[in-house]
């Protein structure tokens, strides 16, 4: 036999006891296998595999690379030469490389710490983003649901003070019939001397009613770019209003002042009184609807 063939038999024979290194390095450590189990996770038999290079006792060449990754860098050795070490004596169409290796120089490996944040970072806004958007979603429909309820209630509400004061005068009229007594038509026309009374009384409350001075009364004008319900109350604790305005309407309210006012859609509904702008920004909840009184002196707005 040649020298160089028994080099490359000796080189062969190294390259097929891969796990020998490993083995060293754990005695020198005075790791007993049972421990190394312990701390991998990696069962003992295969632990005890790669020590004596046993190949048939090992599982496929990609779980097998990363057990000696691990293994490896447990051990404080190279897990690059570790690993080339096993993969000399493997056959060589059961070789994969466990790590992906760039073809291109100074390209990033999908396991790199920087490509490792990158994707986290992506993945984190793009989990924000949805939240975010079923959030938004949800609010809207929330206002849009609480604006529909008022309107049906403002329309019951409607359709039964109607109702209601229908049979109340349809009561009253008859029952103010069935009470007349029977009389003649000298009872019920009036001599001269009463008719000439009446109209006296009628003058002098005409007079009385032209001495009194008339009272300015003030304005809300309300201008809604989206549409808006509204409901209003002034002074006297009269409602003035409560209702939808529509999607571009303005609705011009007079009554006296202070004002008490809820508005919806409040980020794009304007308010006026008496020509001055209301500010609604600072009374406006999360839902984007406004609650305030409000009244205007010398020119300026004032909140109560």
């Amino acid at each position: 036999m040649s020298h160089s063939d028994s080099d490359e038999q000796q080189q062969q024979s190294h390259d097929a006891d891969f796990g020998r290194a490993l083995a060293e390095a754990r005695k020198a450590k005075n790791y007993s296998i049972a421990q190394i189990s312990e701390n991998l996770k990696i069962p003992e038999h295969l632990i005890t595999a790669i020590e004596n290079s046993n190949l048939e006792a090992l599982p496929a060449a990609i779980y097998t690379q990363g057990y000696i990754r691990t293994y490896a860098r447990f051990l404080e050795l190279s897990e690059d030469d570790a690993v080339a070490a096993y993969n000399r004596a493997v056959p060589h169409d059961a070789v994969s490389e466990l790590k992906p290796r760039s073809s291109l120089p100074g390209e990033h490996s999908s396991q790199s710490p920087l490509v490792k944040s990158v994707t986290l970072f992506l993945l984190a806004a793009g989990l924000f983003a949805v939240i975010y958007g079923v959030f938004q979603y949800y609010q809207e429909k929330a206002s849009d649901m609480e604006m529909s309820q008022l309107a049906e209630v403002k329309v019951d509400e409607q359709e039964t003070s109607a109702v209601a004061e229908e049979d109340l005068q349809t009561g009253m009229a008859e029952e103010f019939t069935r009470g007349l007594p029977p009389e003649d038509e000298s009872d019920i026309l009036p001599d001269e001397n009463t008719a000439d009374k009446i109209v006296i009384e009628e003058d002098t409350a005409e007079a009385e009613m032209d001495e009194e001075p008339a009272v300015t009364p003030d304005t809300l004008e309300i201008s809604a770019e989206k549409g808006a319900w509204l409901e209003v109350y002034d002074d006297t604790n009269a409602r003035l209003f409560y209702n939808m305005v529509k999607s571009g309407q303005t609705k011009i309210i007079s009554g006296q002042m202070p004002f008490r006012i809820k508005v919806g859609n409040a980020d794009v509904t304007r308010v006026l009184l008496n020509g001055i702008e209301v500010d609604l920004s600072g009374h406006t909840r999360r839902n984007n609807t406004a609650v305030f009184t409000v009244s205007e002196r010398d020119g300026n707005i004032v909140y109560h």
